[in-house]
């Protein structure tokens, strides 16, 4: 743990770092994972515009959720209207998602970013309009 001298080092002989977490280099997969499927649906939506039904078929809509589409509570964290829309929430997720991970491990991560997420669209079922859709990863960004 820690530094150690070199007089310590040479009479323990070679010492070696063990990862507790099981996980593999920077271990932000998870994290990256996110931030690419975002950023590869932004712009597969023509950069938010809503391109080839993924805005229909993703995005929150109430009316949806409420005749049983339970899944838009998460997949609105995928899509995002603008670019600076993206930008924002995606330069968040890459500042906080990785120190993140790191300390409590990718899978873990995963489930409290995607329970962070159901948090904000169950709030935005409730609390928001019930025509307009929902888009955004602010409400798994503010969870985390």
């Amino acid at each position: 743990m820690g530094q150690r001298c070199p007089a310590c080092v040479s009479t323990e002989g070679r010492q070696r770092e063990l990862n507790v977490r099981g996980g593999t280099g920077s271990g932000a997969s998870a994290t990256k994972m996110f931030l690419g499927i975002a950023v590869v649906l932004f712009l597969l939506t023509g950069m938010g515009g809503g391109g080839q039904g993924i805005y229909e078929a993703l995005a929150q809509s109430n009316q949806a959720v409420a005749a049983g589409e339970w899944w838009r509570l998460f997949t609105p964290i995928l899509l995002h209207a603008s670019l600076m829309h993206i930008a924002f929430n995606m330069y968040a997720l890459w500042i906080l998602g990785p120190q993140i991970e790191r300390g409590v491990g990718s899978w873990p991560f995963a489930a409290a970013y995607l329970a962070s997420a159901a948090v904000g669209g169950a709030f935005f079922f409730y609390l928001g309009d019930p025509v307009a859709p929902a888009v955004g990863a602010s409400g798994a960004i503010f969870g985390l």
